[in-house]
C-alpha cells in the first residue's frame, strides 16, 4: 500500500507541469514553447 501510494504520487507530480501547460494552453491561449519547437 506504502508502495502504491508512493508511485501515485510520483506520477501526479510529473503530470503538473502538463496538466498547467495545457491549462493555459486552451483556457488563456498561451503557448510556452521553451525550445522553439
Amino acid at each position: 500500500d506504502a508502495a502504491y501510494h508512493t508511485l501515485l504520487i510520483l506520477f501526479i507530480s510529473s503530470l503538473q507541469p502538463l496538466i498547467h501547460g495545457l491549462d493555459d494552453w486552451l483556457y488563456e491561449g498561451i503557448l510556452d514553447d521553451p525550445f522553439e519547437e
